[in-house]
């Protein structure tokens, strides 16, 4: 687990505090889905291992209303009779299936992280670039725009900025001028008006 965290941080750029919190989130959420709470879990990660370890958490009561939440003194004295009221004692989890669906969450997670960090990666490259002239394939045609490769991007070429009576061709390379780079807070998107040049 160690080595692929140290992977997807080195060739992904994708830090290893995000890859954990990923996958924390991800048990918690399988849990939450598999008991109808969450309150009661705990998730511990294990630095020289790369193990994460899966418990729930009992409080010691005197009158038990919900096992999932409390356990008795009585049963807690039967496992250690250092055990006083309130105590908080943790029972290790057998994830089992919702060990299952939270590794293919924390896939989907890290995948996402991996997207927006190549997209952002890919944005700070071409912003450095707005308002340069660039070289570009038109790909593709739709009645909004003409999509043109840059390279590691596809840029947009709406009709406005097209030059009157000019023929793009696909496949043909031609010069384009980046005017307009946009980013939301949600992720980083590329909606490139472009304006050809002769």
């Amino acid at each position: 687990m160690l080595e692929a965290f140290r992977i997807l941080e080195e060739d992904k750029g994708i830090k290893k505090e995000d890859i954990i919190d990923a996958v924390v989130e991800s048990l918690r959420s399988a849990y939450r889905r598999r008991y109808g709470q969450s309150d009661s879990v705990a998730i511990d990660f294990n630095e020289k291992t790369g193990d994460f370890t899966v418990y729930t958490v009992r409080e010691v009561v005197d009158e038990v209303f919900d096992s999932r939440l409390e356990i008795s003194l009585k049963d807690a004295l039967a496992i250690n009779s250092a055990y006083e009221l309130g105590d908080k004692i943790k029972f290790e989890e057998a994830p089992g299936e919702f060990g299952r669906v939270a590794a293919q969450s924390a896939k989907q997670t890290i995948m996402e992280k991996m997207r927006k960090q190549t997209r952002a990666i890919t944005y700070n490259t071409y912003k450095e670039h707005e308002q340069e002239i660039m070289s570009g394939t038109v790909e593709r045609f739709d009645n909004r725009f003409i999509y043109v490769n840059l390279g590691s991007i596809e840029a947009q070429l709406s009709k406005q900025d097209q030059i009157p009576g000019e023929v793009l061709l696909p496949t043909i390379v031609s010069k384009f001028m980046s005017t307009k780079w946009k980013t939301t807070l949600v992720e980083l998107t590329f909606l490139s008006a472009v304006a050809t040049q002769r």
